[in-house]
């Protein structure tokens, strides 16, 4: 209901669609069109299985991690993932 700053910009960044036009040739993301155009359909229910997860560790020391697991549905179809965090306050 609350998502975090990280897991807003996660699911902005999977939900987005390469732009066609001038300059857009480069891999994404690049200074012409960022990440691409947001296509809010692809965002919510896609009808394929979707797994968001939110900050819900808070790394206290350098060198801290966690594992999370998952399952592909199908290999043969394009996957997205994404990992971005929100830093601490200073």
């Amino acid at each position: 209901a609350n998502p975090s700053p990280a897991l807003t910009k996660a699911a902005i960044i999977n939900s987005a669609q390469d732009m066609n036009g001038a300059n857009t040739a480069a891999p994404i993301p690049n200074g012409d069109e960022g990440w691409g155009r947001v296509n809010m359909r692809f965002m919510l229910n896609t009808g394929a299985p979707m797994k968001y997860v939110n900050q819900s560790v808070e790394f206290k020391d350098a060198g801290a991690s966690q594992t999370y697991t998952g399952v592909v549905g199908d290999s043969t179809e394009p996957s997205r993932f994404s990992l971005v965090w929100t830093d601490p306050p200073a």
